[in-house]
């Protein structure tokens, strides 16, 4: 009869969850190799899947935080990688979502009142995991219209706020990571990598998807950071008038031509989708967001 699903035989049930809870059983690390607990179920030919199983989520999320992997080195990145996945079980069938939340796992982990001893400090850690989520986030963006201000628009921009763009973020370092993380390709391998000297300032770097497809990876001026962020969040005219006074006297002069230059290469960029309240295309009202 139509309608009406047949409900699976307990025993297939009891099979399926025997199989997955082997399949899920983490493997054994204690003897610096990993190997699959057999003790954990019956027939040891599932020792092949259990296997399996955990190299490509090790790997997932190897690939996701290729940073973070290499300056913890891969035992102790697979160990905080272990909690995460039987904190987080993945339920799609796509390897890159595995990497969800994992940023922000390892901030909870080592925040106050956990144990946290590894390798790195902690702001180190953290700084290292949001420069791959950065880059995870740009890589899988979607294509997004580009904002183009018409002719005398411009003076009617200071009393609202730019809508941006996924495609693109700033980053404030405090150990020269973004480099390291670029040169990572050019040094293939699973050992731990020495986490470079502290900076004697924060640097910033503007990384965004251009047109063209490619990842454009910069350093940006102090100055130029703070008006992209103060625009991500506040009407133009606030953020300008948020800009101002937290620039060195020095500077101060040259702020004004600097600002239009910055504003014009974010324009060109594409950094924008439009303005907060204005029509999209399907008609619905855009939001800014931060």
């Amino acid at each position: 009869m139509t309608g009406h699903r047949r409900e699976a035989p307990q025993w297939l049930a009891d099979l399926q969850a025997r199989f997955g809870a082997a399949i899920r059983t983490p493997l054994d690390r204690a003897s610096g190799t990993l190997t699959a607990v057999t003790s954990a179920y019956d027939d040891e030919r599932l020792a092949v899947y259990n296997r399996q199983y955990w190299f490509r989520l090790y790997r997932a999320l190897q690939n996701e935080y290729a940073l973070t992997a290499r300056l913890l080195g891969f035992s102790a990145f697979n160990a905080q990688a272990e909690r995460f996945l039987l904190a987080r079980p993945p339920r799609g069938h796509d390897l890159h979502d595995v990497a969800i939340g994992f940023r922000e796992f390892l901030d909870a982990i080592t925040s106050d009142g956990n144990d946290y001893r590894g390798p790195l400090p902690r702001a180190a850690l953290l700084e290292a995991a949001a420069i791959d989520l950065a880059f995870r986030r740009l890589l899988y963006a979607p294509v997004e219209p580009a904002y183009r201000p018409s002719l005398g628009e411009g003076a009617r921009l200071t009393g609202r706020r730019l809508r941006p763009s996924r495609r693109w973020t700033v980053l404030d370092e405090h150990w020269p990571l973004v480099e390291l993380k670029r040169a990572l390709a050019d040094h293939p391998g699973e050992d731990r990598i020495a986490l470079p000297a502290r900076l004697p300032s924060t640097r910033s770097w503007l990384i965004c998807n251009t047109a063209a497809g490619a990842m454009m990876v910069a350093p940006l001026p102090a100055q130029a950071a703070k008006l992209f962020k103060l625009l991500a969040r506040h009407r133009v005219g606030e953020a300008l008038a948020r800009l101002e006074p937290e620039c060195p006297a020095e500077l101060r002069e040259q702020l004004p031509p600097s600002v239009e230059r910055w504003l014009a290469q974010s324009v060109d960029l594409g950094f924008w989708m439009g303005l907060e309240g204005a029509p999209q295309p399907d008609g619905r009202q855009g939001h800014g967001h931060a």
